[in-house]
C-alpha cells in the first residue's frame, strides 16, 4: 500500500479525527445521508421549492429508509445508498402534486445534490463563531480581540505613507504656487504701461469667471474693458493653468526627490534617468488629480461647469483678495 493510501484510510477511518472535525460542523456525510438528517431549523434557510423537495425526500426516502432498517438488522442495512430509481419515481410524481415540475429523475438528482449542498454550507457556518461582537455598553459591534491582529508588510506601510505623501504635497504645492501665480500677475499688470489701469481688475475678473461662471464677453463689458480679445490677454485663464501646472510639478519633483534621498530610495545624487522617469511620473499624477480637469474646463466653453480641484483652489484663494493684491 502506498503512503498516500495509507494516509488517506487512516485520516478517512480515524474516529477521533471524524469527532473533532465534527464539532466544527465538517461532518462526513453523503448528500443523501445530509438530506436523510435535515431539521426543521435547516429547513428555515431553504427556498420554498428546497423545503419541498427536502419534504418529498423525507416522504420516500426517509420513510423507505425507515421501514428496511425495521425489517433488517442494522449491521446489514447500508448507509444512506443513492435514492433507487423507483424512489425518484415517487419524488417526482410527488412534487408534480405540489406544482413543482421536475422533467427527469437525472434532473432530480441535480436537484437534489444541490439542495445538499447548501445544508452542508448550512452546517458549517452554523459552528463557526462571529467576527465581531456586540458591546454591551454601546450596542455596537467589534471585531473580537482574540482573533490574530493582520501583519501589515514594512514595505506596504512604506508605499502607503508615499502614496499620501504625495497627495499632501501636490494639495499643498498646488496652493502655494496658485496664489504666488496670481501675485505675480498683478504684478506683471502693474509694471506694463498697457495693462496698469487693469491690474486691480486682476482678481476680480478671475472671480467673475470662476466664481460667478460669466463669459469673457460679459467680463469684458462688466469691467469695461475694450474688447474680449483684451479681456483674454489680462485673465488668460489657460496660461495660469500651464503656469500653475509647470511650477507645481517642479515644486513636487523637488520635495519627492529630497524624500527618495532621506529613505534611500535613490543614490546622492540622483541619475539623469531617474529624475527624468520620475517628473514623467510626477506629471501625470498630477495632471490626473488636478490639471487635466482644469484644462478640459476651460476649454468647454459656455457649457463649462467650473468644479475641478483646481478651480475650488483657486476660488477658495481669491476669496482672500486683501492678500492677494501687493501693497503700492
Amino acid at each position: 500500500m502506498s503512503l498516500d493510501n495509507w494516509a488517506y484510510l487512516q485520516t478517512k477511518q480515524n474516529p477521533e479525527l471524524k469527532d473533532f472535525l465534527a464539532e466544527y460542523g465538517f461532518k462526513h456525510l453523503s448528500d443523501w445521508a445530509l438530506l436523510n438528517r435535515t431539521r426543521a431549523k435547516q429547513l428555515e434557510k431553504l427556498s420554498i421549492r428546497d423545503r419541498n423537495l427536502v419534504e418529498i425526500f423525507h416522504g420516500v426516502y426517509r420513510h423507505d429508509r425507515i421501514q428496511n432498517r425495521q425489517a433488517s438488522a442494522k449491521s446489514s442495512l447500508k448507509s444512506c445508498p443513492d435514492p433507487s430509481k423507483n424512489q425518484l419515481e415517487e419524488m417526482l410524481k410527488r412534487l408534480k402534486e405540489r406544482d413543482i415540475t421536475i422533467n427527469s429523475t437525472s434532473e432530480l438528482m441535480k436537484a437534489l445534490k444541490n439542495t445538499a449542498t447548501q445544508l452542508r454550507q448550512y452546517d458549517i457556518w452554523s459552528y463557526r463563531e462571529p467576527l465581531e461582537i456586540q458591546d454591551s455598553e454601546t450596542g455596537g459591534y467589534a471585531f473580537r480581540s482574540d482573533l490574530p491582529q493582520t501583519s501589515i508588510c514594512e514595505v506596504d506601510v512604506e508605499e502607503r505613507e508615499l502614496v499620501e505623501y504625495l497627495h499632501e504635497q501636490l494639495k499643498l504645492t498646488a496652493n502655494q504656487v496658485i496664489e504666488q501665480e496670481i501675485r505675480n500677475c498683478i504684478t506683471k499688470l502693474k509694471k506694463s504701461k498697457k495693462y496698469a489701469p487693469f491690474a486691480d481688475k486682476f482678481v476680480t475678473g478671475l472671480q467673475l469667471y470662476y466664481s460667478e461662471q460669466k463669459s469673457l464677453q460679459e467680463i469684458t463689458h462688466i469691467l469695461k474693458m475694450s474688447s474680449w480679445d483684451q479681456t483674454r490677454r489680462i485673465l488668460n485663464p489657460g496660461e495660469l493653468v500651464a503656469k500653475v501646472r509647470e511650477q507645481t510639478t517642479l515644486n513636487l519633483l523637488d520635495s519627492i526627490l529630497k524624500l527618495a534621498q532621506q529613505k534611500g530610495l535613490t543614490q546622492i545624487p540622483p541619475t539623469p534617468d531617474y529624475i527624468k522617469t520620475l517628473a514623467e511620473q510626477i506629471e501625470i499624477f498630477a495632471d490626473d488629480e488636478v490639471f487635466q480637469a482644469a484644462a478640459e474646463e476651460i476649454r468647454a466653453g459656455k457649457n463649462r461647469s467650473l468644479n475641478s480641484p483646481y478651480a475650488q483652489i483657486l476660488k477658495q484663494i481669491l476669496s482672500n483678495i486683501h492678500q492677494l493684491i501687493p501693497a503700492n
